[in-house]
């Protein structure tokens, strides 16, 4: 009987940590997000955003940034760590420039307890976007 207790106990608990910790949707993924940028972080940082950047993720599959501009996103399911990824896709960094073929970025959460959305630069260097409101 003790046994079958702590079965059932241990399969609830797995369950609400699961689902606790499970990916986000798409709409979850829209709205406006902000880097954390700082002054400290330019000598590690190369080819990434080197300013304060808002990044605005709308519902019909574009995004605009101050760093980007204007182009598309996609939201895949998992990086080999099973985070979500976000491609950026199709942007012009500024009306001089081509038009370049994007690239993928890890969604992680905040903490355990706090789902906003962060979408990595850097983890190293604890460099993100981070959801301030949704669209």
């Amino acid at each position: 009987m003790k046994t079958v207790l702590k079965i059932t106990m241990m399969s609830i608990c797995l369950t609400a940590f699961s689902s606790c910790y499970r990916n986000y949707t798409e709409e979850e993924m829209i709205g406006v997000y902000v880097n954390n940028y700082s002054e400290e972080m330019r000598e590690g940082i190369f080819n990434l955003p080197s300013r304060r950047d808002t990044l605005i993720i709308f519902n019909d599959g574009r995004f605009h940034s101050g760093i980007y501009g204007n182009g598309h996103y996609e939201i895949s399911q998992e990086d080999r760590y099973h985070h979500p990824l976000i491609s950026l896709n199709d942007y012009e960094r500024d009306p001089f420039s081509i038009t370049t073929t994007g690239f993928s970025l890890p969604v992680m959460r905040k903490n355990l307890f706090n789902k906003t959305p962060r979408i990595i630069i850097i983890h190293d260097l604890n460099y993100f976007y981070e959801k301030i409101e949704d669209n």
